[in-house]
């Protein structure tokens, strides 16, 4: 299977994990500002926001990645660098690991 873009345009989103897999997959994001999607993309790097019911411009956003081979492969590049470097299983168990060791200090 093979996707081109993604489209997560969710009003709230607790966290991006679509987006974030969508990213690893080499996937370029079109989603929403001011939810979890920020916390799993780079806006103008790997995805592009925009404000939530910003139907207009989601619909620009979309067709700029897809009627421009160049901007969408260094998107789809970017997003896989970015998954990979800080989303790692590594760093994430690492950092669980950490926050539950604070807690345990407690």
């Amino acid at each position: 299977m093979h996707a081109d873009l993604l489209l997560q345009i969710s009003d709230n989103e607790s966290f991006g994990l679509t987006s974030l897999e969508a990213l690893a997959c080499g996937v370029p994001v079109i989603g929403t500002s001011g939810s979890g999607i920020e916390e799993a993309v780079l806006d103008k790097n790997n995805a592009l926001l925009s404000r939530p019911g910003d139907t207009g411009k989601m619909i620009r956003d979309a067709l700029s990645i897809l009627t421009d081979s160049k901007k969408a492969d260094s998107f789809s590049k970017h997003g896989i660098s970015w998954a990979g470097n800080n989303f790692s299983s590594d760093k994430i168990v690492m950092q669980y690991e950490n926050f539950y060791g604070e807690v345990m200090k407690r």
